[in-house]
């Protein structure tokens, strides 16, 4: 098999990078936001009886 030259290796190298970088990112931005379903939430508590009145 013939070796392809250096500049084409360069190229694949680059498009990889620009492919998987935005992929990356999209990635861990979806499992940051799904794991939040997994966390629990506070409880939302109603306001007692003030003692302002």
């Amino acid at each position: 098999m013939p070796e392809a030259p250096k500049s084409q290796n360069l190229l694949v190298v680059l498009t990889w990078i620009i492919v998987t970088l935005p992929t990356a990112w999209g990635l861990s931005y979806t499992i940051k936001n799904a794991l939040k379903l997994f966390h629990p939430q506070p409880a939302v508590t109603s306001p007692g009886p003030s003692a302002s009145h």
